[in-house]
This record gives structure tokens, C-alpha cells and sequence, in this order.
């Protein structure tokens, strides 16, 4: 009886070992091939619009530190971080972008230097009427005077926020979105015109009822809070490598600057405070300064951030 046991062991020991040897040459293999073909970019798409977010991988340079990798998308940098055996860049292609080929450059510690061009096509944009609502026409802002404001106070105070750059990642899951349903009643990009001037709406208007929770789409820092003249009570969180979401136009606001706030935290209300026509969630994403569209954001991330 013993001795059958002892036989069974060893051939049960012998058969894992003989796994391990199996998957250490497999993973092996897969090394050398990946020295072999040396470093390498691949794109999600070789041919975006205005607004869209590119995915970069930096293949065959996984025994590089971090650090070690230095990136340029036009004039801006490139943050990389590592994801299983690979390292990815999250890349935004402004809704403004100039149109035609862009250079994307990385150098690496081997001083090698790897280049790339990517074609950025027009996005087509919707024109629609730029109405003023009637509390704002009460205190006597019209068209024009309410572009001039937002250009010259509410926008740059949110611009000084988004170019805070911090280098690393601060979330490891997917990203959800702000609400519990998504019914887009303003899109992102499209003109909004009066006789007096117009305004490019550089995010998604979300339609939802008075006081509905607000979540952050993940992991993150709350960079800025504040009730704003024409964004109304506002909430931006920095998520790391330059991406930033904002949520505009609160009734209430529940946390505070510097806070930590996790994936699906409620972060405040659903409003109707400054520019607003109704009750609705002005939900805005930033990568490094580039307004892109939220919902190709969460869509294009999501593909391979689980």
C-alpha cells in the first residue's frame, strides 16, 4: 500500500515538474522572440478623428525601466505604463487637432529611436442654436456677452487644472461612466451658434434628473472644486498620466479638493447651476490638454483595461 503510494506521488511529482520545464521553455521562447524583433510601436488605429483617443503599445521593451521611456506626440510628451508584458500610452487627440500627419517619436535607454505618423482626419460636427436661458437673459447676459465669459473666466480657470501632469497611473480598473444611464442630449464637438458668436461644446451633455448621484469614473485625485458663473458647481478629478474628468453644472458638490476618490464613489449631485437650459451632466475628458470625446474615451480604454 505504501509502496503504491509512494509510486503515485512520484509520478504526480514527475508530472509537474515536467509542466513547470514546459511553460519555462514556453515563456523562454517567447523572450528571445521578442529580443529578437527588438522594440516596436503599435497603434490602435493608424487613422483617427479629431476628439478620438489612440492606444499605443511599445512592444519588445518589457526589461526597460519605466522611466527609460520618453515619448512625443507633436509637441507634447508621452506617458507610458505597464500592463501585463507590454507598455501603453493613452494618447488624445485634441477635438481642435490640426488635420493631416502627426509625428509620434519615442526614444528608449538602448538609444534606440523609434517614429511613427498618424493620419488625423476632420470630425464631423452638428451646428445647432446657441440658447440662452431665461435666468441669464434676467440679469441681462446675452450671446455675446456669455462667450466672452466663458472664454475669458470660466475656461482659463479650468485650463490651469488640467496642465497639472502627474506621471503615473492612478487607476487599475476600467472606467464606468458618471451615471447610472447614459442619454447623450448634447453632443461633444458640435458648434452652438448665435449671431453674436459661437462656442465648439467640448464634452457631453448627459440627460438626468435633479439630484442624481454622480459617480467618478475611477480611481483618482479631486484636482478642483468650485461653482463656477457659466459651469455652474464643478468637480475635476486627475486620474494620472494627464487624464483628467470633469462634471459640470452639480446642484451639489460632496467632496473637497485633495481627496482620493475611488471608482463608483458618488462625488456629488446632478444640477442645473450656471449655463444650464435644465437638470443634465456636462461630462468632460482631458488627456495632457486634448478635449476628447467621453464616450469613444471609455469605449477605446475599456478595450483593454478590464
Amino acid at each position: 500500500m505504501r509502496h503504491s503510494f509512494l509510486k503515485s506521488s512520484f509520478w504526480a511529482l514527475n508530472n509537474i515538474l515536467f509542466f513547470a520545464a514546459g511553460i519555462t521553455v514556453v515563456v523562454s521562447l517567447f523572450f528571445a522572440w521578442e529580443f529578437i524583433k527588438g522594440p516596436r510601436l503599435v497603434f490602435s488605429g493608424e487613422k483617427v478623428e479629431q476628439g478620438d483617443t489612440l492606444i499605443v503599445r511599445l512592444d519588445g521593451s518589457w526589461n526597460a525601466p519605466l522611466e527609460a521611456r520618453f515619448g512625443t506626440f507633436g509637441t507634447k510628451p508621452v506617458l507610458f505604463f505597464r500592463h501585463w508584458l507590454s507598455f501603453f500610452a493613452i494618447i488624445g487627440i485634441d477635438a481642435k487637432s490640426k488635420l493631416g500627419e502627426m509625428p509620434f517619436y519615442i526614444k528608449l535607454v538602448s538609444r534606440e529611436e523609434l517614429t511613427r505618423k498618424l493620419t488625423i482626419l476632420p470630425r464631423s460636427v452638428n451646428k445647432t442654436k446657441l440658447t440662452i436661458p431665461q435666468k441669464m437673459i434676467n440679469q441681462g447676459i446675452g450671446a455675446a456677452a456669455l462667450i466672452n465669459n466663458i472664454i475669458s473666466g470660466d475656461k482659463p480657470t479650468l485650463d490651469s487644472a488640467f496642465k497639472i501632469l502627474t506621471p503615473k497611473i492612478g487607476f487599475s480598473k476600467s472606467f464606468a461612466e458618471p451615471l447610472n444611464k447614459w442619454i447623450d442630449v448634447g453632443n461633444f464637438g458640435n458648434l452652438r451658434q448665435s449671431p453674436n458668436g459661437s462656442i465648439t461644446h467640448l464634452g457631453v451633455d448627459l440627460d438626468a434628473n435633479l439630484g442624481d448621484p454622480v459617480f467618478s469614473i475611477n480611481d483618482g485625485v479631486v484636482q478642483f472644486v468650485d461653482e463656477l458663473p457659466n459651469y455652474g458647481k464643478t468637480i475635476i478629478i486627475d486620474h494620472g498620466l494627464g487624464i483628467f474628468s470633469g462634471y459640470l453644472h452639480l446642484s451639489e458638490i460632496k467632496t473637497v479638493v485633495s481627496s482620493k476618490v475611488k471608482k463608483g464613489e458618488i462625488i456629488g449631485l446632478v444640477g442645473s447651476t450656471g449655463y444650464s437650459l435644465a437638470p443634465h451632466l456636462h461630462f468632460t475628458v482631458k488627456i495632457n490638454g486634448a478635449s476628447v470625446d467621453p464616450r469613444k474615451f471609455l469605449d477605446t480604454v475599456n478595450k483593454f483595461i478590464k
